[in-house]
């Protein structure tokens, strides 16, 4: 009776440790999904489609901060006739980027498109680096995907955008920050499973 009982303090001890630090663990894998770099000078910025306006505005912030020269806008259309690519060079535009600072690339319709046909324009310039613009969430299957594509010899900033749904810090507690999670681990896995950029896609 005894042993049983300092075997149930001890399962309850256990379990009460989890719930305390769970804030710790659980915010190492958001942490880890979201591959964020501290920005620094490259020869472009590349913003892959997706998610709302949080990618392109994260994009624009950091050509004017100045980190690099060109911004290249990768997605097709979702809707309509205006390609999503095209969309963002629009916006980009707006807030006072010069046309001849654009670059859009306008056929892909998932990560593993952006990611070659990006990579086809990358290496045609003979550019040796490039900043990287996701949502959090969907940064590190895109790093995975661009690091790919480009090479080894291609230097790839992972700076993510935060959309403002997104509960990075507490994803747990928020069934949407859950299953956008959940997908993108899964997605991640078979990608590293496979060894190709060939998974599952809806961005």
């Amino acid at each position: 009776m005894r042993k049983l009982a300092l075997t149930f303090i001890f399962v309850l001890a256990f379990a009460t440790v989890l719930y305390l630090s769970r804030h710790i663990f659980f915010g190492k894998i958001s942490t880890w999904v979201a591959a964020e770099d501290t920005p620094r000078a490259a020869d472009a910025i590349v913003v892959i489609s997706g998610g709302g306006l949080e990618r392109p505005e994260k994009g624009i912030a950091i050509y004017k901060e100045g980190f690099a020269p060109l911004l290249v806008f990768s997605g097709a259309a979702r809707e309509g006739e205006i390609s999503n690519a095209e969309a963002m060079g629009a916006l980009a535009q707006k807030q006072g980027v010069e046309s001849a600072q654009i670059i859009l690339e306008e056929d892909s319709r998932d990560t593993f498109e952006n990611a070659r046909n990006v990579a086809k324009i990358i290496k045609e310039r003979n550019l040796q680096s490039i900043i990287l613009v996701s949502s959090s969430y969907h940064q590190r299957r895109a790093l995975i995907s661009f690091r790919r594509a480009l090479g080894k010899n291609i230097s790839v900033i992972s700076v993510p955008a935060s959309p403002s749904w997104y509960r990075k810090d507490s994803w747990w507690d928020d069934a949407r920050s859950r299953e956008i999670l959940r997908s993108e681990l899964t997605k991640i896995g078979l990608l590293y499973l496979t060894r190709t950029n060939n998974a599952p896609d809806d961005k």
